[in-house]
């Protein structure tokens, strides 16, 4: 779709389809321990369907809602860092922990840009915690290592605000 404001890109996003994938995300993640507990049987099939469809579904969610988040940062970039505009905010949400060299101590909060590149980037990204929505994403940096440890949840609150006033 076309769209000839100066303060924008000349396309908008399709806000509900992305909020949409943030329900599926948090959806998936929040019922893995439930079809656990009732699929306690190796060969349940509900176990069966968990494990062909689970981990993918949950990865597919998540690379699209940050590349979709990463658009719409950069979509709203210039309303949302004009001080004459009350309209529009930055999001600012911290939503896991960014350990820069993965095999040190130091960690750093984890904001949603940043959770957005990692995502994208990642090399690997495995289920941490399967009872407490957490992911655990692994990439390079140059020659660094670095790990990184996603809170589902404030991930997905904190997308859904990017999303808040996104533009019809």
């Amino acid at each position: 779709m076309s769209n000839d404001s100066p303060h924008t890109p000349g396309y908008r996003l399709n806000s509900a389809t992305i909020l949409r994938d943030l329900h599926r995300l948090l959806s998936a993640f929040l019922a893995y321990s439930p079809i656990r507990a009732v699929a306690a049987a190796e060969n349940d099939p509900l176990r069966a369907l968990q494990e062909q469809f689970t981990e993918d579904e949950i990865v597919h969610q998540l690379v699209s809602t940050a590349i979709m988040n990463r658009l719409q940062m950069e979509h709203m970039r210039n309303l949302r860092e004009n001080p004459d505009e009350l309209s529009f905010s930055m999001v600012e949400s911290v939503c896991g922990e960014l350990y820069p060299e993965a095999e040190q101590d130091k960690k750093i909060p984890l904001e949603l840009r940043e959770a957005c590149n990692k995502i994208i980037h990642a090399e690997s990204v495995e289920i941490f915690d399967p009872d407490k929505p957490v992911l655990r994403l692994r990439g390079r940096l140059g020659k660094k290592e670095w790990m990184a440890f996603v809170e589902v949840i404030d991930y997905v609150r904190a997308s859904t605000r990017n999303f808040e006033d996104a533009l019809a």
